[in-house]
């Protein structure tokens, strides 16, 4: 019984989801030398109420290399692919791409261990769905700190730390980097969960043209006169290109293009040497007085067949005129050929008049006012993760000057204290030594007193002895003299 309703659930999968996936453009053509790689980039969106896994291209052409080639979408997500084209011979073919993608089917999911890495641009994956019970580990894999932080947790990463959080409820849980607002959501889905099924009968293709060249010569391109013009709204100046082939092959098929620019020819050969001058006629499409006084820098790109592509701009400064009439203008405009490119100014010149007319009311992608400080202007995301990434980088510089700052002060305080301490020993010992001194200085002077005291006393003795034997010796003279 489980089996025939896992067959019958896999059933209704593959007949409701005809149309799961969009890809624009479904066709695209890619002009490239060989040996000179290119890329170019679609979108794939999620069309479907569901998740959808394991989107991937896939190509039998080994010149075609598909960036980021393996993710999840949530239902209405667009994902940009990068496909990397370098081929290695010339020639044009038409090459089928296919975009595959698979889808759960009821199963019992077992909890894993997940990764996310964080480097300088966000969170890797950005998006992830798990299951309930599974464990996301994240890891700092950039120079600078960043944080995972939730309403359920708020952690902190230096370079090379990991933090680890295990989800046990389902449901959408959205996070973000608080030191450069880089943000991701972690989608918990039940145990009871889907199997991953692949219906090859819904997988999506695009055509790429590939047309394959190879470079063989060179082209120089001059202006003839110079290459600054003043033009008033809606007129016409002309000029002269000097195109000359300085390589040693024929250069094939050359074209040249520019904006509010016609040129007097195109599919231009050139012998090895040979030159050519090309005239071309400058007409700024303006409708109103607002787009005037302005200098406008605009491309003309020559390209062939078999050389690279040469831009040179032009300056076109369009002088003040606060009379422009709509209808002289339209009806000179008009008499242009409608190029793609003049549809494309003249629906911008229209919708500067008429902003609210539903054409003109066009979504602007990926376009953010950033709140946080308010600031009055439009910030894509990315301007947003610039900014605060050098923020966050500038104050880990400082936080690293503050602790070498510290640590010299801490050394000079163990220095100063060092010193100290060898004064004061130093002093200890002065004072020791003055007292020795002092002390040395009673015990000279006690002996001095005493040797004094001494002589003295052999002094008077002596005075005393001689003087008696001196007053004897004159008492036995007279004594003599009287007898």
């Amino acid at each position: 019984m489980k089996k025939v309703l896992l067959y019958i659930t896999f059933l209704i999968f593959l007949v409701s989801i005809t149309n799961a996936i969009t890809i624009t453009p479904t066709n695209q053509e890619v002009k490239i030398f060989s040996n000179l790689a290119k890329n170019v980039f679609i979108n794939v969106t999620n069309e479907i109420n569901e998740s959808i896994y394991s989107v991937h291209l896939s190509s039998d052409k080994n010149y075609l290399t598909f960036v980021d080639n393996d993710f999840n979408l949530t239902s209405g997500e667009s994902k940009e692919i990068k496909i990397a084209v370098n081929t290695a011979s010339t020639f044009s073919e038409n090459t089928i791409i296919k975009v595959i993608f698979y889808k759960r089917v009821g199963v019992i999911l077992t909890p894993q261990t997940l990764n996310i890495g964080i480097d300088q641009n966000g969170f890797q994956p950005q998006n992830i769905e798990i299951v309930k019970g599974s464990t996301i580990v994240w890891t700092n894999n950039d120079t600078i700190k960043h944080s995972v932080t939730s309403t359920q947790f708020d952690n902190d990463l230096n370079q090379g730390n990991t933090f680890s959080f295990t989800f046990n409820s389902i449901g959408n849980i959205e996070y973000y980097d608080k030191f450069t607002n880089y943000n991701g959501k972690v989608t918990v889905i039940e145990s009871n969960g889907l199997d991953l099924a692949h219906n090859p009968t819904l997988d999506k293709e695009f055509t790429l043209f590939v047309n394959s060249r190879k470079v063989e010569t060179e082209l120089n391109v001059d202006f003839l006169e110079n290459n600054s013009f003043i033009i008033e709204a809606n007129t016409l100046k002309d000029s002269v290109l000097i195109i000359k082939n300085i390589g040693n092959k024929t250069a094939e098929n050359i074209e040249l293009k520019g904006e509010w620019i016609s040129f007097g020819k195109q599919n231009i050969y050139l012998a090895p040497g040979e030159q050519t001058y090309v005239t071309y006629t400058i007409q700024p499409s303006i409708l109103v007085p607002e787009k005037t006084n302005i200098t406008y820098i605009n491309n003309i790109i020559i390209s062939s067949n078999n050389t690279l592509d040469v831009i040179r701009n032009v300056s076109i400064y369009v002088p003040l005129q606060s009379n422009i009439s709509i209808n002289d203008s339209l009806t000179t405009i008009f008499n242009q050929s409608f190029t793609p490119e003049f549809l494309l100014a003249l629906r911008n010149a229209v919708c500067e008049l008429y902003k609210d007319h539903p054409t003109c009311k066009v979504e602007l992608k990926e376009i953010v006012v950033y709140k946080i400080p308010p600031i009055p202007y439009n910030h894509t995301q990315e301007d947003v993760h610039r900014y605060l990434r050098e923020v966050q980088e500038d104050r880990e510089k400082w936080e690293r000057f503050q602790i070498e700052i510290n640590d010299r002060i801490f050394r000079l305080e163990q220095t100063a204290d060092t010193t100290k301490n060898s004064a004061i020993i130093a002093k200890e010992k002065a004072e020791e030594l003055f007292i020795q001194a002092q002390n040395n200085s009673k015990d000279i002077d006690a002996i001095f007193t005493f040797f004094i005291i001494i002589f003295i006393i052999i002094g008077i003795i002596g005075f005393t002895f001689f003087g008696l034997k001196y007053f004897i010796k004159k008492e036995k003279e007279k004594k003599i003299i009287q007898t």
